[in-house]
Formats: C-alpha cells, sequence, structure tokens
C-alpha cells in the first residue's frame, strides 16, 4: 500500500492543526497533496497563503472564496464537511492568489470551523532551494507544525541566482561564497540555522523537513544527505519524497 505523506510525517488525525509551509522544491504540490489527504479522511480543510501561490487548478478544491471583507471571510469559511476551501483576496494580473495576513490565518483557526488550516509561508520563485529574507517567512503565530520543503536537485548545484532564491542571503546563512557547490553541510546549516529554512518557527511547533525530487539526483548527491544525522532531535520527521514517483520515504530508512 502506498505510504501516505500525512502518516509519514506523523500527523494524527485527531488534532486540529494549522500547518504551515516555507521553503522551494515542491512546496505548493505538497500543499495540495497534504489537503486531498486531509479531505478523503473525512476532514474539512482550509488552504490559504500568507504571500502569494499561482492560482489553483478547480481541481484542486472544492470551494473558493476570494474577499478582502474580514465578515465575508466570517460568512462563508464555514467549514463542518469534509473538503477543501482555498481562501485568498483575489487573483492578480499575474494569476497569483493573493492570500490573508497573519492576523487573517490566526483568526480563522481560533474559529474552529476546520480541522486543518494549511499555509504557505513564503515564496521561491520556483527554485528548489532558498534563504528568507527580513519580511518572510509570514508564519501565523497559532501554527502546530512547520513543514520546510527543499528540492534535491540543488545539490552539487551552485549558489547563484538561478537555482537558489536570494542566493547572497543563502550563502551568507550557510558561511559559503556565492558560486560555491551546495552540499550536504550547506543542508544542515540552513535547517538549523536561525535566519534560515525554519526562521520564524513559533515557540511550541513541531518542525518537519520534506526533502523532495528524489528521481532529480544520482547516489553521489543522495550519500551527501547523511551530513543531516544530528537534526533527528530538532525536527520531528525527515521525508525523501519524490511526487512524479509517487514516492514517499523516511529519510534514515533511505540513509541508513
Amino acid at each position: 500500500m502506498r505510504m501516505l505523506l500525512r502518516d509519514a510525517l506523523g500527523l494524527k488525525l485527531n488534532k486540529r492543526r494549522l500547518i504551515a509551509l516555507v521553503g522551494g522544491g515542491g512546496k505548493t504540490t505538497t500543499l495540495f497533496k497534504l489537503a486531498s489527504e486531509y479531505k478523503d479522511a473525512g476532514k474539512s480543510v482550509l488552504v490559504t497563503t500568507t504571500t502569494a501561490i499561482y492560482q489553483p487548478e478547480a481541481r484542486q478544491y472544492d470551494k473558493l472564496i476570494l474577499t478582502e471583507d474580514k465578515a465575508a471571510f466570517n460568512d462563508n469559511c464555514q467549514g463542518g464537511m469534509p473538503g477543501i476551501t482555498v481562501v485568498g483576496r483575489c487573483i492578480n494580473e499575474e494569476g497569483k492568489l493573493l492570500g490573508v495576513n497573519r492576523a487573517m490565518a490566526n483568526f480563522l483557526y481560533l474559529k474552529g470551523s476546520f480541522d486543518v488550516i494549511l499555509v504557505e509561508a513564503d515564496g521561491a520563485k520556483k527554485r528548489p532551494i532558498k534563504a528568507p529574507a527580513t519580511h518572510e517567512p509570514v508564519i501565523p503565530e497559532m501554527t502546530s507544525d512547520v513543514i520546510g520543503v527543499i528540492g534535491l536537485e540543488a545539490l552539487g548545484g551552485r549558489i547563484t541566482q538561478e537555482l537558489v532564491h536570494r542566493a547572497p542571503l543563502f550563502a551568507e546563512v550557510v558561511g559559503a561564497q556565492l558560486n560555491a557547490a551546495i552540499d550536504g553541510e550547506m543542508l544542515k546549516a540552513l535547517i538549523r540555522h536561525p535566519q534560515g529554512l525554519f526562521k520564524a518557527t513559533p515557540i511550541g511547533a513541531d518542525r518537519y523537513l520534506i526533502l523532495n525530487k528524489l528521481d532529480l539526483i544520482g547516489e553521489n548527491q543522495l550519500k551527501e544527505l547523511k551530513s543531516l544525522k544530528g537534526l533527528e532531535g530538532y525536527l520531528r520527521e525527515i521525508l525523501i519524497t519524490s511526487y512524479s514517483k509517487n514516492s514517499i520515504g523516511k529519510w534514515r530508512d533511505i540513509i541508513d
């Protein structure tokens, strides 16, 4: 039987959650994959962003609410029934869904109408890896779980603007020079640094790491992931995935 992403992360169904996603390399795909799994489990799911994401396809949700009026959010975001509700302010000229602010995300969680709220909390300009700017990520204070996503195709690549979103900041965080080759130690530094992948994670929130696109790397790059040993206490779970191959595995099982 194929492993569910939710089960692999250890996200139990008996707890209401506000889950924030950060990083790059498959973040939005992860967002809607989790939303679909929760819906299939009979849960009501709210999907939004505190920044902007490309407009979701109609097949990805059951209801779309676009409004900047708090009262309208309150009236329409009822939840209760299994399904996926996408919420945002509007669709802009670039075809992006502009999301809610941090306060609204907290309000929607405290309202208690949905079993799960999934929030994309930063952007990566379609790069597999990034470091956050001063204004990001925008993680709601009520967040219970933060999932960081890294695209594995970054391993062995260079710290350039073409591969890394905010490359100069990334180089500073991992202690390297621009154009240096990205290795496993840099990933570890990015994960652990206060200004790195899990920057602004609320106290008490659990951290999870998804290393996505296993199908795009070879054995030598995979060996670099042994550098992540020692993160087990910092992260609740580390997964290695290839969504295109429907593959989800635990890091410790693949590396050991």
